[in-house]
């Protein structure tokens, strides 16, 4: 029962009513349950008020508003509202709001009794914009090919640029894919309450693997109904001739018939 209420209530049916009428039989030891549901008037959305975006760029304003997943109108859903909620934070997050937080004190859903509709109030506190401010590269061990230069160069973002959660995430896999590193981390310790300045410092951290790789190779098949017996030798050098190149070479060789 509680969960076919919640159900409707999710789906705007806020007077919905769900009774249960169960019925039992003593001869075969069962019992017959049946829900009676009276769905009522499906609530609507009378208005929608949001705060706090006043002071956002037009551009920003225009891209948190050119797909809406409420309206007026439409029926009230709460789940809706929450992922809405959401959307408009994650936009807000990636174009240099990272403290970006939904009022939930001044945010409202309320339901007028009369129309059975509802007047919505979402507010957020943008906060302050953020720029990617001063990059530090550390690595551990250290090694004289692997620059700070190299590691900044294949970033995806510059200093300057406005801060981007995912910017940051994608440029860590970028750095992963160069296939240089056991580890790479991208963080923004500095990051914290009494960051004064508009500049987010990031700190950047790496852990080498081997430059130079031997990995031998053996190998057994049955090709040709015989025994085949195979032994190779690779070698990589990782950072060949600097800018995080790959250099890759492997030979072979095969002996057949060994019977």
């Amino acid at each position: 029962k509680e969960l076919l209420t919640l159900f409707y209530k999710n789906h705007s049916f806020f007077r919905a009513i769900v009774n249960i009428k169960t019925e039992f039989d003593s001869t075969d030891e069962s019992c017959s349950i049946v829900f009676s549901i009276e769905e009522g008037k499906r609530s609507s959305i009378d208005s929608i008020e949001y705060k706090g975006l006043e002071n956002i760029s037009a551009e920003l304003l225009e891209e948190v508003f050119v797909e809406p997943l409420i309206s007026k109108g439409a029926p009230y859903e709460p789940p809706k509202a929450q992922s809405e909620i959401g959307r408009i934070l994650d936009i807000l997050v990636e174009h240099g709001y990272p403290r970006a937080s939904f009022d939930k004190e001044s945010s409202g859903a309320f339901h007028r009794a009369s129309t059975n509709n509802f007047q919505l109030t979402i507010v957020f506190v943008p906060g302050q914009r953020y720029n990617f401010g001063d990059v530090s590269v550390q690595v551990e061990p250290p090694r004289d090919d692997i620059t700070p230069e190299l590691i900044i160069r294949h970033l995806d973002f510059e200093q300057g640029e406005l801060y981007s959660k995912k910017k940051t995430i994608s440029s860590e896999r970028s750095l992963n894919r160069l296939d240089l590193f056991e580890s790479v981390r991208i963080d923004h310790p500095r990051f914290s309450d009494t960051l004064t300045s508009t500049l987010i410092p990031t700190d950047i951290f790496v852990r080498p693997r081997d430059r130079h790789e031997i990995s031998p190779e053996l190998s057994v098949s049955d090709e040709n109904n015989t025994f085949n017996l195979g032994l190779g030798l690779g070698y990589t050098n990782r950072n060949f001739l600097g800018d995080a190149r790959l250099f890759t070479i492997r030979a072979r060789v095969r002996a057949q018939s060994l019977l």
